[in-house]
């Protein structure tokens, strides 16, 4: 396990790094932000060929407002110790991403059980992986919020969210991304009977969290910050 202590805004907080195994010998390499006493969970969850530094600051400001903080390099991505599938067809598409439940779980699991901290989790999303998680949204009772960058939840989950008046969604995508790309977020938004639900749109940005936020950060980290702080009786 490597520790490294990094200054923040509002001080200095444990980065914790760490490999959390998974079958087959294999390990994702997983980054952890833990303040004494947090409000909840932060996990993210980034897009198909990216990494966890897509959501370049967010996970930092989360940290600074409270939030426990775990992000990942997804089975083939990033620095995870996993084999190396390149994704050039739908069957190698599939092949990644049909682990992201899986594997979202027990990285959640191994933070939980090495700090023992519960609380609502809030899980973030970016691109394509969010029609990925149906599983952990039907599953995890905890899960209270969810953050979809410019990709929808799948059908599943969103007939679930429609049973669970408890989970709010937030919807953040550019006004210049595909069309039908913001209708199905919009839709996944719409699924959830949470009074808390919301779609933030911006000008520009292109398409998943990276260019999102590379664009428009500021306006998007106060968004979800002002968003993830309304009292539990607006949800």
């Amino acid at each position: 396990m490597l520790v490294i202590a990094l200054a923040f805004g509002s001080g200095v907080s444990a980065q914790v790094s760490v490999w959390v195994p998974i079958d087959d010998g294999f390990a994702l390499a997983a980054t952890s932000w833990e303040p004494a006493n947090p409000i909840g969970t932060a996990l993210f969850v980034h897009g198909c060929l990216k990494d966890q530094r897509e959501f370049a600051r967010l996970p930092a400001a989360l940290y600074e407002a409270g939030w426990n903080v775990v992000t990942y390099d997804l089975y083939s991505h990033g620095d995870s110790r996993t084999p190396r599938i390149e994704i050039v067809s739908q069957e190698t598409h599939d092949a990644v991403l049909g682990r992201v439940s899986d594997d979202a779980a027990r990285v959640l699991a191994f933070f939980e059980g090495r700090s023992g901290k519960t609380g609502d989790l809030a899980l973030f999303a970016s691109g394509c992986t969010g029609a990925w998680i149906s599983d952990l949204v039907r599953e995890s009772k905890a899960l209270s919020r969810i953050v979809l960058f410019s990709g929808p939840l799948d059908p599943e989950a969103q007939e679930h969210l429609q049973d669970r008046a408890d989970i709010a969604v937030l919807g953040i995508s550019s006004e210049d991304d595909v069309e039908r790309m913001r209708v199905a977020l919009g839709r996944s938004v719409e699924a959830s009977t949470s009074p808390g639900n919301a779609l933030f749109l911006v000008p520009s940005g292109g398409h998943g969290a990276g260019g999102l936020l590379s664009n428009h950060g500021e306006a998007i980290v106060s968004r979800v910050l002002a968003w993830l702080s309304e009292p539990r009786s607006a949800r």
